[in-house]
């Protein structure tokens, strides 16, 4: 089954042009952006560039602003808790 995240019939263009199921189309455009999370989340600050999606990059000031969110939510988690 198709998802409603990408257009129909983007998906099903692309799962005829290279023979694929949709499924297997929307996996293979998932997997890139799990990429481009995961260096992020490393701490890669030069960037992904991804072919035809172009590049994508944390800021250093955003990484800073970033850490302290995590901070202060896992600190009202474990209020939250006691």
């Amino acid at each position: 089954m198709i998802s409603k995240r990408y257009p129909k019939d983007i998906i099903n263009k692309l799962s005829e042009e290279f023979a694929l199921t949709p499924e297997e189309i929307e996996k293979i455009v998932d997997s890139q952006f799990q990429f481009v999370r995961r260096m992020m989340v490393k701490g890669n600050t030069k960037g992904v560039k991804l072919m035809k999606l172009g590049h994508f990059l944390m800021k250093p000031w955003m990484r800073g602003r970033v850490e302290e969110r995590k901070r202060v939510l896992k600190e009202q988690a474990s209020v939250n808790q006691s």
